[in-house]
C-alpha cells in the first residue's frame, strides 16, 4: 500500500487562462458535509432519524508569506486582492494518482501571522460553491456530448478531437 505524503497534493488556483500554484503551501484541509433533516416516524419506536439534504464542502489553507512575487506562482498578496474583490475562483488540488479535484469557490477567511524572530505565516478558509468534481468526472461528461446516445457510436470524429485538444 502507498501512503500519499501531504507535500505531493498540489493545490492551484485558475489565474486568466490557466491554473497557477499557491507558492509556498505547508498544509490543506477539504471538508465535506451534509446538513440532515430530523424526522421521526411510527416506527423508529421515539428514537430520531434524519434525512441528508444539503452537501456542501469547505477547503483550507496554511503557508508561508514570500516578499517577492513570482509570475509563475500566487502568492498570500495575491490571495488577498481575490478576497478582497469577492472573486469566485476556480481552483485544483493534484494527487500523484492523477485523480485531480476540481471546484470554485471564495477565500472566506484569510489572515496573517508575524511572530517576533519567526516565518510570517498566512491561513485562508475557502467556501466551496456548487458540486466538485474529479477530471475524470468533467472529462467523460463532456466526452459523452460527442457520442449518440442510441448505438454509443461517435457523431463527429472532428468534435472528438477538437474536445481533446482543449483538455491537453
Amino acid at each position: 500500500m502507498d501512503l500519499i505524503k501531504g507535500e505531493d497534493l498540489l493545490v492551484y488556483a485558475r489565474v486568466g487562462g490557466g491554473y497557477q500554484p499557491i507558492g509556498c503551501l505547508s498544509s490543506n484541509s477539504w471538508t465535506e458535509n451534509v446538513e440532515m433533516i430530523e424526522t421521526t416516524t411510527r416506527d423508529s419506536g421515539g428514537w430520531r432519524t434524519y434525512y441528508p439534504n444539503v452537501q456542501g464542502f469547505s477547503f483550507s489553507m496554511s503557508g508561508f508569506v514570500y516578499q517577492i512575487s513570482e509570475s509563475n506562482k500566487i502568492s498570500y498578496t495575491d490571495l488577498r486582492s481575490m478576497k478582497r474583490t469577492s472573486q469566485l475562483i476556480d481552483f485544483k488540488i493534484t494527487r500523484p494518482s492523477g485523480y485531480d479535484d476540481y471546484f470554485q469557490g471564495y477565500l472566506t477567511n484569510l489572515s496573517e501571522e508575524a511572530p517576533v524572530g519567526e516565518l510570517v505565516t498566512f491561513s485562508a478558509s475557502v467556501q466551496g460553491v456548487g458540486d466538485p468534481s474529479n477530471d475524470l468526472y468533467v472529462n467523460i461528461s463532456k466526452y459523452s456530448e460527442y457520442v449518440d446516445d442510441e448505438d454509443g457510436t461517435i457523431e463527429s470524429y472532428q468534435c472528438v478531437n477538437n474536445f481533446y485538444k482543449q483538455i491537453i
